[in-house]
């Protein structure tokens, strides 16, 4: 029987390592570990700035998907909204494919709402600037395909920045990804943060037509804060 380590994925390898390039950035160390790769910090040091590199796995991925990944992080690199996680860079290594793109480095929309008690203003305050970049990007012809408070992340300063566009399309058995899903995906985000839990299911199976954006009537009585352990408090 070999009793060899199992290989690791090519995105994972050497280059992502510290110390190791990746064209002209510097690998600083890892970020994040993903089903589909991983986040490395590096230094690029044409432009004096850290950045972060999404180093993917692509092995599993077609040409075509390749390259639609390859135009949709273009497509991202020519977006400038102050919401949206700016891209620098793209190309392929190793069989796989890097993204350089803004280091946040405030953590993430899901843990911000667990921290401590946030009021409801200031729920919303946030959701509304992550909306306002998720619709630019609609604007633009771009779909998220994972919306989530995992995938708002926050600068140093606290700034609202939509990150991680583009997930579905390397999730094995992921629904197809459209502007409507992506407003659903916003919507639950946006319940499950002032409610502490799921929106409600009708008995066919399917969220209450009450469930949009600006929710109304579908708000259960005491709205925020109204769930034991919820980390929203009232106003």
């Amino acid at each position: 029987m070999d009793s060899s380590p199992p290989t690791a994925p090519r995105a994972q390898s050497k280059e992502g390592a510290a110390g190791s390039q990746i064209g002209r950035f510097m690998v600083l160390g890892p970020l994040h570990t993903g089903h589909t790769g991983v986040v490395v910090a590096a230094y690029d040091p044409e432009l004096d700035r850290k950045v972060a590199i999404k180093l993917l796995d692509s092995s599993d991925l077609s040409e075509s998907e390749r390259e639609q990944f390859a135009q949709e992080a273009r497509a991202m690199a020519s977006l400038s909204h102050k919401n949206i996680l700016a891209v620098y860079d793209v190309g392929a290594i190793d069989g796989g494919l890097f993204m350089a793109m803004e280091f946040a480095g405030g953590g993430n929309l899901h843990d911000w709402l667990h921290e401590k008690k946030r009021t409801t203003r200031q729920v919303l305050d946030q959701y509304l600037l992550a909306g306002e970049g998720l619709a630019a990007a609609h604007r633009a012809g771009l779909i998220h395909g994972d919306f989530s408070a995992r995938n708002v992340l926050l600068t140093q300063e606290g700034d609202i920045r939509v990150a991680r566009f583009g997930v579905a399309l390397t999730t094995p058995g992921a629904e197809p990804a459209s502007e409507l899903a992506d407003q659903y995906a916003f919507s639950e985000a946006v319940y499950r943060a002032l409610a502490g839990e799921a929106p409600p299911v009708s008995s066919a199976g399917m969220r209450s037509d009450g469930f949009v954006v600006g929710m109304g009537s579908a708000a259960p009585s005491g709205f925020a804060g109204s769930k034991p352990g919820n980390s929203v408090s009232e106003m």
